[in-house]
């Protein structure tokens, strides 16, 4: 565990390989080693964060909308945080933002996601 301060938060490499490095952000240079989540590539950062591509063994956090997310985008989200609504992509069947309301032509589910209306009905 490389170091940069005295604080658990402050390394900026896990000399446990069942570890991994959560940073806020690319441009911070230290983070908090904490255990994998997972053993695949998408399950080794803790919820709130997702794998850094430009980073081996490093985890980022995700947009705040974001409770769960595959990038730092706000487009990324898997799960919403609090109380907002999940408006998937038309390209991906579990990514897209996290809103206070659904988009005009949508309507909000049970399960917190944006469902499109039904095309014959106006909004």
């Amino acid at each position: 565990f490389l170091c940069l301060g005295a604080r658990p938060d402050q390394g900026s490499s896990c000399s446990d390989p069942s570890f991994v490095l959560h940073r806020l952000n690319p441009t911070m240079l230290f983070g908090q080693c904490r255990p994998k989540s997972g053993v695949s590539a998408t399950q080794t950062c803790s919820q709130g964060y997702y794998p850094a591509t430009d980073y081996p063994e490093t985890c980022l956090k995700c947009h705040s909308s974001c409770k769960n997310c595959s990038t730092e985008s706000s487009t990324s989200c898997i799960e919403c945080s609090g109380s907002l609504l999940h408006h998937l992509k038309v390209s991906s069947d579990k990514e897209g933002s996290c809103d206070q309301q659904c988009q005009e032509g949508y309507y909000p589910s049970d399960e917190r996601h944006c469902i499109e209306c039904d095309q014959s009905c106006l909004s």
